[in-house]
């Protein structure tokens, strides 16, 4: 219902200040910190943030996990030679880089990566001779005292810095001179050894990647190019110990059909095993490798001829590990002009894309639930003490006051945590034990700590059929409530009519009352989309293409939106709101009716615990504390 059809999130209600009064927040500091590392991940890459209430949803995705990225820019001399437009190379790659940074932020003006950055430094090469049996020689690769790490979340971004970094920057042509080589290989050594020893691989958030984005305009001129060696043990090569004396072709299928027919392409070689290498310590293990788990990189060649064009796609291939049968592996991405280069830029980014995360909103909340007491384990109380809103109808006073003890002994015993899933914005309301009671019968029964799961709402509420809820609505100016079904609510309830949605077909609801369904039945849970047989919202036979299920036919619809406010607690009520020790109320409840002696609470003892949470479905959803289950949504 998320990307591929409509989604309903703008039919929310200000409803933060519902049941604030009755919440239980009275938490041990030791609980909040068990539970805050069931959803904070630390690390060196990026600390977690914690997103407060009612923060608009879309501001979600500035709080939430971003890959980070690395520009690595080429500035040997060649990139000093014209790329058209009277610019060179550098004063293009500059530029665009600049522009792409501004480009790929949110709405806020926040990137949507975490940018690092380096560039060459000043290269002179060992003769082949003298460095045919080496892993590394005379160029030094990149200028690390210009290394831009990526910030964590609660850090300015680096946007600034970089671009500074990118204004000063100069070919190897240039004053002051910064080398001429082209030491691809070694920086893609010397850039993925920094990320590992600086923590970016092991302190990376749950979906979160490291890539690293390699503009350059040439063939690797750093590398032995008498023959093609064999890595060292130190560092070490996962699989294989070589790469055959060949290149990759364009495509990963084509792998190893090109042989190397002189000095630039045994260097491409050798080059692109540091590449391999550069993927191998983004992704330390045997399972990361196979799907690029933590990440990998890109090439970007610019202005280079076709036999540059083989030998930098055999770089980018490694770099992406297609040796290790990643299907996500990429070919180089090529540019002759700055149209091209912004593109191929655009490219990569696109296929890193924004990570699925899920943030916590806000902290936790803990209340008393009736329901996950086990009764059980005392034998002075049987199911009917409990079961029911007010219980027996001559409730035995000894049951009574053993079940009010163990209820003592089970206080704020569950923990309601939200969180929401990004970019999809899938709502989760999950519940969990706080501690275990091992002695019901003593007054102070001791406890252990136990975080267990009891459920989640969002999974609980996918798995419901649409048709099953009840969802509930009044009209303005009505305190009737009606169920929120089309048979029940009008199109002018709504204010939508015809060509209702027509922005994503080109012709949207047919009929008020076509508009009308689609608003009810996608807030209900049913996905909406265009039909691919007819390209519009509607099947072949006319009706409209609702479906229960996601895009690929077999995952049921999420049904749960992020929340806006805090869940409120509703247990039963306490035998004394007002005084402790209980007083008679007769003053206020009347006599024979108060609330403690005959009244409200015995007739409510045994009352359903509530949770409630409204969301940006647009609904004010009651939850069974005991179950996770939805009782019903209010749709105010």
């Amino acid at each position: 219902m998320m990307s591929t059809g409509v989604t309903m999130r703008k039919w929310k209600a200000n409803l933060r200040s519902v049941g604030a009064s009755l919440l239980k927040r009275s938490l041990l500091a030791a609980t909040a910190a068990v539970v805050a590392l069931t959803f904070a991940q630390t690390g060196q890459a990026q600390a977690p943030c914690l997103v407060a209430r009612g923060l608009d949803p879309l501001d979600i995705l500035n709080s939430g996990v971003r890959h980070n990225v690395w520009i690595v820019l080429d500035s040997s001399g060649s990139m000093g030679s014209n790329f058209g437009g009277g610019q060179t190379r550098m004063e293009v790659a500059r530029d665009v880089l600049t522009e792409v940074i501004d480009e790929f932020i949110d709405a806020s003006g926040r990137p949507l990566v975490n940018w690092g950055y380096v560039r060459f430094g000043q290269n002179n090469r060992d003769s082949n001779t003298e460095c045919n049996a080496q892993f590394t020689n005379s160029c030094v690769g990149l200028n690390m005292a210009q290394l831009i790490n990526p910030p964590a979340c609660d850090e300015a971004d680096s946007s600034l810095s970089i671009k500074s970094a990118l204004s000063s920057a100069v070919h190897g042509n240039g004053t002051p001179v910064d080398g001429g080589w082209t030491p691809n290989g070694i920086s893609m050594d010397q850039v993925s050894a920094a990320i590992d020893t600086n923590g970016f691989v092991s302190g990376l958030l749950p979906n979160q990647k490291n890539f690293v984005i390699l503009v350059t305009d040439g063939d690797d001129t750093c590398e032995c190019g008498g023959s093609v060696w064999s890595p060292t043990p130190s560092p070490p090569f996962g699989g294989s110990t070589t790469i055959p004396n060949q290149l990759r072709g364009s495509t990963a299928t084509s792998a190893y059909t090109n042989n190397a027919s002189g000095s630039t392409d045994r260097r491409a070689i050798n080059a692109a095993t540091k590449g391999r290498l550069s993927y191998q310590r983004l992704n330390p293990t045997p399972t990361d490798q196979a799907t690029g788990a933590k990440g990998g990189a890109f090439v970007v060649g610019l202005g280079l001829s076709t036999g540059a064009q083989r030998r930098l796609n055999h770089m980018a291939w490694e770099a992406s590990g297609a040796f290790h049968g990643n299907p996500d592996a990429y070919h180089a991405l090529f540019a002759n002009d700055r149209d091209a280069m912004k593109q191929a830029l655009r490219d990569a980014f696109a296929r890193i894309g924004v990570p699925s995360s899920e943030v916590a909103l806000g902290s936790p909340v803990v209340g008393t639930v009736r329901e996950a007491i086990p009764y059980f384990t005392n034998p002075y109380v049987t199911s009917s003490d409990h079961i029911g809103d007010v219980g027996p109808s001559a409730p035995d006073v000894d049951d009574i006051r053993e079940a009010r003890k163990i209820r003592a002994n089970h206080r704020d015993n569950v923990l309601f945590s939200t969180t929401v899933e990004i970019p999809n914005f899938k709502g989760h309301l999950r519940a969990f034990n706080t501690y275990t009671v091992t002695d019901n019968s003593n007054a102070r029964a001791f406890r252990t700590a136990d975080f267990t799961e009891m459920w989640d709402a969002g999974t609980l509420l996918r798995d419901r059929s649409p048709d099953s809820r009840n969802l509930l609505f009044n009209r303005r100016g009505e305190t009737l409530l009606r169920s929120f079904t089309t048979s029940n609510v009008l199109a002018s309830d709504l204010g939508v009519g015809p060509g209702f949605l027509s922005v994503i077909d080109g012709f949207g609801a047919l009929t008020a009352d076509d508009a009308r369904d689609m608003v009810v039945q996608v807030v209900r849970g049913y996905r909406l989309s265009k039909d691919p047989t007819t390209n519009t919202l509607y099947k072949p036979d006319g009706s409209i293409n609702f479906s229960q299920y996601e895009s690929d036919g077999s995952t049921k619809t999420w049904k749960l939106f992020d929340s806006i406010a805090a869940p409120a607690v509703m247990p039963a009520p306490t035998r004394s709101p007002d005084f402790d020790p209980p007083l008679n109320h007769a003053a206020k409840y009347g006599v024979g009716g108060s609330y403690a002696g005959q009244g409200f609470f015995w007739d409510h003892f045994n009352r359903q615990t509530m949770v409630y949470l409204p969301t940006n479905g647009g609904v004010m959803h009651g939850f069974d504390a005991g179950t996770g289950e939805e009782v019903f949504g209010y749709l105010p």
